[in-house]
């Protein structure tokens, strides 16, 4: 107590001698000095004056520290609110599926399973579009890619309203092949909103980021509903599949013009470095709002020694990237992510796409859309727990839990239940399976560096693509014939499966430096990214 009572005097005697000091790192005060004199000291980075006489800072930073500087920012704080906008045109392209089935089935005379199409078309397209997109968000950068993204979905989507009235199997097909084709940039979301979030927040704040950043899924839910609710009565169905995302595609291009590309993509991919310096001067030069942060600009940025990144193109050093993935130091880890990614997306999309037919057996008789918008709710809610003890608990403990709700949950579609008990454990489904959505994208993208994380995670999620067309179709199919209790068992069982799987095989890396570049070892397997 007394060394703190005589640091504090010494400090503001400093002040009165110095009032151009002021405290910059911790409570330790910084001054203006002479050019190349030293200041400070962040991390292991010293921190300069850059004229003599002034008060401004600059500093020489290490790739790996950025994750130590960034602390927490009004730069995070406007990232974070644009987040809640990145996943919506995606959200919004799909969400009025299960809601408008039972028209298209109507309007062309087809069957449960095949209705099921509708849904499915745009998750098989995007096993395409998760590898495509995801070597685009590594080359192109991920900025770049989810604007260009945003602007195919809505683009693609508008074809929906010329599919002729009434033209039976060949208007379907239409219909289908449309759908495919908006799958496409709608994998691109997956691979690329992750990476381009977490990559500007510090070690300790990353799972939080991604909590905001997963709940414009559910945000977008919720206004397709509310969309189809408002004008379903006085619109076809083309139109509403058609226009529902064109709003929220138009305000999440304005908000994206307001960020830069992401710091440590363009270090990671060998970009110029003045263009690095400018996108990382975005984030420095904003104040802090949380504790103590330098404030300045960066004059030189180290990269790890032995960096090998690839060269930003789509000729081979981009399959370079793909088959780094499958290296004896990283298979592993792409299988387990991988298995764990088509169990998340088969059955939960099983439970999406067929949701208003499930909740018909276990009621008894067809449920309200209310039921579906409180599940909502409870899906945000899940995010929201997930954003709170990510950084706290850990990814792993997070990732056994939500499989542990969604088993639990499927298991009780086996007994019978009024509307309004059902409407809680559906809720309750919700808010588990929204925190696996969350939790199993971030732990692959701390998984993989920096230079390979859109590939990896596109690679990763390419199968559970194919599952989330392949399970509904299976489940339509045993719907049909009335082998409800199957479904249900199978998908309990493979829900399991992947709480075993995490349990045993998930390597827990919350609060840890993400990787940007192959690890020493790796490079000297040549488990290189570019022959650079």
């Amino acid at each position: 107590a007394a060394a703190a009572a005589a640091a504090q005097q010494l400090q503001q005697q400093m002040f009165s001698t110095h009032p151009e000091a002021r405290p910059i790192v911790g409570s330790r005060p910084v001054y203006a000095g002479n050019a190349g004199e030293q200041l400070e000291q962040v991390g292991s980075r010293p921190i300069y004056a850059s004229n003599a006489g002034d008060d401004a800072r600059s500093m020489i930073i290490g790739m790996d520290e950025l994750g130590r500087c960034y602390g927490i920012r009004r730069f995070h704080l406007l990232l974070l609110i644009v987040s809640l906008l990145l996943m919506q045109p995606a959200a919004c392209a799909q969400g009025l599926t299960p809601y408008l089935l039972q028209d298209i089935q109507e309007e062309f005379q087809i069957s449960a399973a095949t209705s099921s199409l509708v849904g499915s078309a745009i998750l098989g397209g995007s096993m395409v579009g998760v590898f495509l997109c995801g070597i685009c968000a590594d080359a192109l950068g991920r900025r770049v890619s989810l604007a260009l993204f945003a602007v195919s979905i809505t683009l693609v989507g508008l074809l929906q309203l010329v599919i002729p009235q009434r033209s039976g199997t060949t208007g379907f097909a239409m219909l289908i092949m449309v759908r495919i084709l908006i799958g496409i940039p709608y994998g691109g979301f997956l691979t690329a909103v992750t990476p381009y979030v977490i990559e500007f927040f510090a070690d300790s704040m990353r799972g939080f980021a991604q909590g905001v950043s997963e709940s414009s899924w559910s945000l977008g839910s919720i206004y397709s509903i509310y969309i189809l609710q408002a004008f379903g009565n006085t619109h076809g169905w083309r139109t509403m599949l058609a226009l529902n995302p064109v709003l929220p595609t138009f305000m999440m291009l304005l908000a994206l013009a307001c960020l830069p590309e992401s710091p440590r993509w363009l270090l990671a991919s060998s970009r110029n470095e003045e263009t690095a310096k400018q996108a990382l001067g975005s984030v420095l030069s904003s104040p802090g709002v949380c504790g103590d942060v330098f404030v300045g600009r960066v004059t030189r940025i180290e990269r790890p020694e032995g960096v090998t990144t690839p060269s930003g193109s789509f000729g081979s050093e981009s399959l370079a990237t793909v088959r780094f993935l499958w290296t004896p130091e990283m298979r592993g880890s792409t299988v387990v992510c991988g298995l764990l990614y088509i169990v998340l997306a088969g059955v939960s999309n099983t439970l999406y796409i067929w949701g208003p037919a499930i909740a018909e057996e276990v009621i008894g008789q067809p449920a309200s859309l209310d039921v579906f918008q409180r599940a909502e709710l409870g899906g945000i809610a899940g995010l929201a727990v997930f954003a709170l003890l990510s950084d706290v608990v850990g990814r792993k403990p997070l990732l056994i839990c939500g499989f542990t709700i969604l088993t639990l949950v499927v298991l009780s579609c086996h007994v019978t239940w009024p509307q309004s008990a059902f409407a809680a454990v559906w809720t309750t489904g919700q808010f588990g399976a929204s925190i696996t959505w969350a939790v199993l994208p971030l732990v692959m993208a701390e998984t993989f560096p920096t230079a390979a994380r859109g590939s990896a995670l596109g690679v990763c999620c390419v199968g559970g693509r194919a599952a989330s067309v392949l399970f509904p179709m299976v489940a339509g199919h045993l719907l049909d014939s009335g082998r409800f209790g199957v479904l249900v068992s199978v998908s309990a069982f493979l829900a399991g499966s992947a709480v075993l799987l995490s349990a045993v095989c998930i390597q827990e890396r919350a609060n840890s430096k993400l990787e940007d570049v192959c690890s020493k070892a790796q490079a000297d397997n040549n488990c290189t990214l570019n022959a650079d």
